[in-house]
């Protein structure tokens, strides 16, 4: 699964960054994407899939937020970047959750050897 989505991140990338022309622009918007896809591996190395999933979703909302500024325009864009943007942060805060409440629980139980 995370192969298909990297693959499909740099294929969106490489897409919208042919059509930036202003080389600042394009230095940002690499570096910004190296952001994102180090936020979806991490996310997807966490083996929460309700994290990868927000994860999944936030570059989506992304993919289509850039493909609709620097390519060409994407019918009902803002309803469609607005959707996955916030799906995504409801999955991502979600998906944190599980992950710290499952260190917190390891944590705990480390510390308690006996049980009663």
């Amino acid at each position: 699964m995370a192969g298909v989505g990297v693959a499909g991140f740099i294929g969106a990338y490489m897409l919208v960054i042919s059509h930036i022309g202003n080389s600042t622009i394009k230095t940002a918007a690499s570096f910004y994407a190296a952001v994102i896809l180090t936020m979806f591996c991490s996310a997807v190395l966490t083996k929460t899939p309700v994290l990868a999933l927000g994860a999944i979703l936030f570059v989506i909302s992304d993919s289509v937020l850039g493909y609709n500024k620097f390519v060409e325009s994407v019918p009902f864009s803002g309803l469609k970047i607005m959707l996955t943007y916030y799906c995504a942060q409801i999955l991502l805060f979600s998906g944190l959750d599980t992950v710290f409440s499952r260190k917190q629980k390891t944590e705990n139980s480390a510390d308690m050897p006996f049980r009663t």
